[in-house]
């Protein structure tokens, strides 16, 4: 808290350890992702969390299959509610960016 700013969401990153803390201004607890247990090989599927879910410590069992739906209707969701004004274009480019990530493994 003597570190935040007035945000949505606060974050600490802990590389040592591989491991993020945060909390959202709807969830002031907070979560812990533990990334040394994600299997981040290019074989593996992707996954997502919800940061509307109201969770507390470790929430690595509380991700899922990311699914394109899903993450379009949450990202439209969230510049809705931020009054954010762009063209089909450009939003369509932010739904379907993760079809242009490639692995390099």
């Amino acid at each position: 808290d003597e570190v935040a700013l007035s945000a949505e969401w606060s974050i600490v990153y802990d590389i040592i350890s591989m491991k993020i803390y945060f909390k959202t201004s709807s969830n002031q607890e907070i979560c812990e992702i533990d990334f040394s247990l994600f299997d981040f090989n290019c074989n593996s599927k992707s996954v997502i969390y919800d940061l509307k879910l109201k969770n507390i410590g470790n929430i690595n069992k509380l991700f899922i299959p990311f699914d394109l739906q899903l993450n379009k209707q949450k990202m439209q969701d969230a510049i809705e509610r931020a009054l954010i004004d762009l063209p089909h274009a450009v939003l369509s480019e932010f739904y379907y960016y993760n079809e242009k990530c490639k692995c390099m493994n």
